[in-house]
């Protein structure tokens, strides 16, 4: 039988916990922009978790429950082991917890991200991690 300790990357759950979804602890950069009454507003914060169904993450700009946003989080995996990644996921903002926000995805999509150019006109790498 497997041992019952937890490595880094395994799912949380904690007791009491009624989510259907087991979320997974993931540390990346996220970029928000506010979907709800024609908000603009865009921020960047940190990923804490995930699950197919939700988003935990820590910002210092300030949302109330209920609000929509889009979330762009820079993915660990690569397209053929080269070209980065970002989950863009789109939901409204279920919890708010001091600076930690939760949303619930309503819609997602994986997207390429372009080549940055550099000062001098050529590609510059966009690193994912």
């Amino acid at each position: 039988m497997p041992d019952s300790e937890t490595s880094p990357n395994s799912p949380e759950r904690q007791p009491g916990d009624r989510r259907s979804s087991l979320r997974f602890p993931l540390c990346r950069e996220v970029k928000h922009h506010g979907l709800s009454n024609g908000a603009s507003a865009t921020g960047s914060g940190e990923t804490i978790n995930i699950s197919s169904r939700g988003v935990l993450f820590r910002t210092s700009d300030r949302f109330k429950r209920g609000e929509w946003i889009e979330l762009a989080i820079s993915w660990p995996a690569r397209l053929n082991q080269q070209i980065a990644l970002q989950l863009v996921a789109r939901g409204p903002i279920v919890r708010v917890d001091g600076d930690t926000v939760a949303i619930s995805i309503q819609q997602h999509e994986f997207k390429t991200q372009c080549p940055a150019r550099s000062a001098n006109g050529r590609e510059a790498e966009v690193r994912a991690d």
